[in-house]
């Protein structure tokens, strides 16, 4: 985020609303949007790194394959 943010205040003085740049309001949603996903995810099973490196060794990467592919 960029800018200062503004705020509306009402008679008291109180802070009410406030006013963001366009951007810094789309990042923060899009920062939520991440926080959610990764809420929704927490209690997923996790795959250790070792099985994950084997797949990948088994597997090969797509790196591998794209090279392969070219031959």
């Amino acid at each position: 985020m960029s800018a200062q943010p503004q705020y509306i205040t009402n008679a008291e003085g109180e802070k009410i609303s406030v006013i963001l740049p366009l951007a810094d309001y789309q990042e923060l949603l899009d920062d939520l949007k991440d926080l959610a996903a990764i809420a929704e995810r927490k209690d997923e099973e996790t795959i250790p790194w070792p099985l994950v490196k084997e797949e990948l060794v088994n597997n090969g990467t797509d790196q591998e394959r794209d090279a392969t592919a070219r031959i």
